[in-house]
C-alpha cells in the first residue's frame, strides 16, 4: 500500500462518462468512484478532475469508432473515516426516490439490465 503523508486525507470521487459510438448507436454510461489523497480540497479537486481525464479517449479511427467522454463530475467528498482502520464509509449519497434509481441502475433491473 502506498504511504501518504500525514497532512493528506482521503477524497471520494464520483464521475460519469459517455461511452459510444460515432454512429450514436451502443451508447452507455459508466459511472467511475475514485479514491484521491490530498492535502486541501482544491488538491483533491485537481487531482479528481486530472484523473477523470485521463479516461477520455476521442473518436478512433479503428472501424468500432467508439470514445469515451467525461460527461459529468457528480460529486467529490472528504471519506467519512480513516481508511487504514481497516473498515471505512467512504461515501454517502441520499437521495428521495427508489423507483427512479430503479430504472436507470442496472444491477437493480434497471434500462439495460444486465441480469
Amino acid at each position: 500500500m502506498t504511504q501518504h503523508p500525514t497532512r493528506d486525507q482521503p477524497y471520494f470521487g464520483i464521475a460519469i462518462f459517455e461511452l459510444g459510438k460515432n454512429d450514436g448507436v451502443g451508447c452507455f454510461y459508466r459511472e467511475d468512484c475514485y479514491l484521491i489523497w490530498a492535502g486541501d480540497p482544491a488538491e483533491a479537486q485537481s487531482k479528481f478532475e486530472r484523473k477523470a481525464g485521463e479516461q477520455e479517449y476521442p473518436l478512433g479511427a479503428s472501424d468500432d469508432q467508439s470514445y469515451v467522454k467525461l460527461a459529468h463530475l457528480v460529486d467529490l467528498a472528504p471519506v467519512s473515516d480513516a481508511v487504514h482502520t481497516g473498515t471505512a464509509d467512504l461515501y454517502s449519497r441520499h437521495f428521495s426516490n427508489i423507483a427512479a434509481y430503479r430504472t436507470f441502475e442496472t444491477l437493480l433491473g434497471g434500462g439495460d439490465s444486465i441480469l
